[in-house]
Formats: structure tokens, C-alpha cells, sequence
């Protein structure tokens, strides 16, 4: 079973016309009408009562069209949840930042930080400009702020 055939099937079952059906998903009748017959061969069962004037859902396709809506909805909510899992910033961030930034400015910037990453942990380190700049150079904090000069060469220094 294939989720575009169950796609296909749902949008058939609730436009109940192979054309205007074909039509609104953007692909052939004649493929249309294979995903039908893939599912029907499948399930060993007719899922619509088919006549010229007329297309009716089978009590058997009733069950499976129940059921693809809700196959449908999980794997949608599926795909997104993975989505949001990749896309979202957790873990741990280590800042280090001289006196002045981490008394006066970091606080603020924490508290929005905080708010739009919640799974974001923050640890702080404060010291005076040669520490944060000696933890940078040893992997002990992530980043290091600070309103001092250093020169050191190891680092990439941003104003």
C-alpha cells in the first residue's frame, strides 16, 4: 500500500469522480484509476460501485477510507513532528562573557534567548576578559563575550 494511492483513494471517495478527481490532484485519469485498482487488488475487495452515471463507495471501501484518513493524518503529523525535531535548537549552550556584558547586557538577552529556545539549556560563565578569552581557546564555553582587545591568533574575533 502506497500513501499517494491512499491519498488518491480519499480524494476519489469525498469528489466521487475519476476526472474532476484526477484534476485536483494534478495527474491523469488513467492513474487515477490505477491507484484504485492497486488498492482494490491489495484488499481483495471493490471499493466503489462504479456506473456511468454514478460512482458509490462499497461498505468495504467505507472501512478503508476511515482508515486512510487517519493513516493520512499520522503520517502528515509524522513527517512534521521529524520536521520540527531537526529544525528546533536544544542541547547545551556554554557562553562566557567579561564583567560588564555578563552583569549588564547578558541578562536581558538570556531571558529572550530562554523564551524563544526552550530546550535550549544556557550555562554562564563570568570573568574578567583573559579568562572568557583562555575558556574559548579550551572548548569550556561555546562562545565568549567580551568588550576587552585580545590578540589572540587561535581565535576568530568579531567586533
Amino acid at each position: 500500500m502506497h500513501y499517494e494511492e491512499l491519498k488518491t483513494f480519499v480524494a476519489l471517495a469525498e469528489i466521487k469522480n475519476f476526472t474532476k478527481t484526477a484534476e485536483k490532484l494534478l495527474m491523469s485519469q488513467p492513474s487515477v484509476s490505477l491507484h484504485i485498482k492497486n488498492l482494490e487488488k491489495e484488499f481483495q475487495t471493490q471499493l466503489f460501485q462504479r456506473s456511468p452515471k454514478y460512482l458509490k463507495i462499497t461498505p468495504t471501501g467505507e472501512i478503508l477510507y476511515d482508515r486512510a484518513k487517519q493513516m493520512i493524518t499520522i503520517y502528515e503529523q509524522t513527517k512534521l513532528d521529524i520536521l520540527e525535531h531537526y529544525d528546533s535548537i536544544k542541547g547545551q549552550l556554554k557562553i562566557g562573557a567579561s564583567f560588564t556584558i555578563g552583569e549588564y547586557i547578558l541578562p536581558s538577552l538570556l531571558l529572550d534567548l530562554q523564551k524563544e529556545y526552550p530546550e535550549l539549556e544556557l550555562q554562564v560563565m563570568i570573568g574578567n576578559t583573559e579568562e572568557i578569552v583562555e575558556s574559548v581557546r579550551l572548548y569550556q564555553v561555546d562562545i565568549g563575550l567580551i568588550e576587552g582587545q585580545t590578540n589572540e591568533k587561535e581565535l576568530s574575533v568579531h567586533p
